[in-house]
């Protein structure tokens, strides 16, 4: 139910059509929606497990899903988890 969410959040932020999203993409992306940019770059360099630069969908889910399913508050180092 959440995969193709976030297949299309990937879509979106992917703004030069590479196919793939970069983590300055990604944190383009969040500050656009709000997030600080403190914030947004410790996100997308949180999300990025393998540090290729590249966030792909098995690394996007884990961080959606505990975004929408925990009461944890968004601070900086908790937006890098």
């Amino acid at each position: 139910m959440v995969r193709p969410w976030v297949t299309a959040v990937l879509a979106v932020a992917d703004v030069d059509d590479s196919q793939e999203v970069s983590t300055d993409e990604w944190e383009r992306m969040l500050a656009v929606m709000g997030m600080a940019p403190e914030a947004a770059h410790a996100r997308a360099s949180g999300i990025d497990t393998d540090n290729d630069g590249v966030i792909s969908l098995d690394e996007a889910l884990p961080s959606v899903l505990r975004f929408y399913t925990t009461d944890e508050p968004l601070t900086p180092s908790a937006a890098a988890r």
